[in-house]
């Protein structure tokens, strides 16, 4: 039996659990869940029963910025909270031969004192604080941040959902000592990838009305507020983007029923087959993520990239994605509705963007992905 312990702040690790999930089913394993917040919710939709465990994460504000003070406040109590976390876990994870922590400490820890081995699932070994108003509390408390490291460093196995290097898009916040080298595999993009017919991209493009025109995909993960940030201002100035373009937005909410337009945007609640939609896709605009960025990258496409204020590790997978020459990066306090069509057209029809992504593409379908990730939770056994 195997046990999945899984980060629930936003979607992203839940997705990419998911798909680790899926291919461990397919080789036979019992699986077991735990999770909180979207990830939990995620899981749940799936049909995987997870177990409920006390929720952890940072502060955001009401414009979807990572807040040092918030952070500090919501953190008061962190030791509490991870010790409730882990004992949760020590009797969740009773029956398993092996735990997989999706950057779950807690996880780990519980593994640990039940003397299973442990496979972690991490992009994030350096935890990034930044703050325009408040740098010496930022400095003061970037310090404890790293506290986790000495979790991490427990793992039996790190499976890093990344590409190798030089192409590794969270180089910036993994930067891992040379001690662990051994134990981490690059597994590339954790996602069943799909490749669909040119009749399933097609009826898609023209449901939408693309045909005949540039089909931009809006997707934006993370905490609820820093995805509400966005999806309100796309709200307010919907009306005033192009009719040159067709705007698909999805607002990542599993529960909702939203279907509405807005001009040239079509704004949906939740879009079960994301992978046909990206594929379908001339540009996605997008948050910045680490799973959704290499979905992309896998299925080729360019990216507008709009990373949450303040919030360093997406801002550091944005940055390293804009040198790569696949992305353009949109300082969310600078958004309007003329650069970021700006930061559109200089994507779309670009020849050079056009072959740097399908070369990065190609590294990305080299990749062993989840059948990789899979065998290394197998050789923990």
């Amino acid at each position: 039996m195997i046990h999945l312990a899984v980060c629930g702040i936003g979607l992203g690790h839940a997705t990419r659990s998911y798909a680790v999930a899926e291919e461990l089913w397919r080789r036979g394993h019992t699986l077991t869940f735990s999770s909180y917040g979207q990830g939990f919710e995620f899981l749940s939709k799936n049909g995987c029963e997870p177990a409920h465990v006390p929720s952890v994460g940072y502060g955001v504000g009401v414009d979807g910025a990572i807040s040092v003070k918030k952070t500090i406040v919501y953190n008061l109590f962190l030791p509490v909270k991870v010790a409730a976390q882990t004992l949760a876990e020590i009797s969740i994870i009773a029956d398993a031969d092996v735990v997989v922590s999706d950057t779950r400490a807690s996880a780990i820890l519980a593994a640990k004192l039940r003397r299973k081995p442990v496979a972690t699932i991490l992009n994030q070994y350096n935890l990034l604080l930044q703050s325009e108003k408040h740098q010496r509390a930022a400095e003061f408390i970037q310090p404890m941040l790293q506290a986790p490291q000495l979790v991490w460093n427990l793992s039996d196995k790190i499976i890093i959902p990344d590409l190798p290097p030089p192409y590794t898009l969270s180089e910036h916040t993994l930067q891992l000592p040379s001690k662990l080298t051994t134990n981490v595999v690059y597994t590339g993009p954790l996602t069943k990838p799909i490749l669909h017919s040119r009749q399933q991209i097609e009826e898609i493009r023209s449901v939408h009305g693309a045909l005949d025109k540039p089909f931009v995909l809006l997707v934006f993960s993370g905490g609820v507020e820093e995805k509400r940030a966005l999806v309100e201002w796309f709200n307010m100035f919907g009306e005033k983007l192009s009719s040159d373009f067709v705007y698909v937005m999805s607002t990542a909410e599993p529960s909702a029923k939203t279907d509405r337009r807005l001009g040239p945007l079509h704004i949906r609640s939740w879009i079960p087959d994301l992978d046909l939609y990206i594929e379908a896709a001339d540009l996605v605009v997008c948050r910045g993520g680490l799973t959704l960025l290499l979905k992309c990258i896998l299925y080729g496409k360019p990216m507008v990239v709009i990373p949450p204020p303040q919030h360093g590790e997406q801002l550091a997978n944005a940055v390293k994605a804009e040198k790569m020459g696949v992305a353009k990066m949109v300082d969310q306090k600078n958004l309007s509705p003329e650069n970021f069509e700006k930061a559109v057209k200089s994507l779309l029809r670009n020849e050079e963007v056009a072959e740097r992504v399908e070369n990065l593409s190609e590294i990305a379908w080299s990749c062993g992905g989840v059948a990789e990730a899979a065998d290394s939770v197998e050789s923990l056994y």
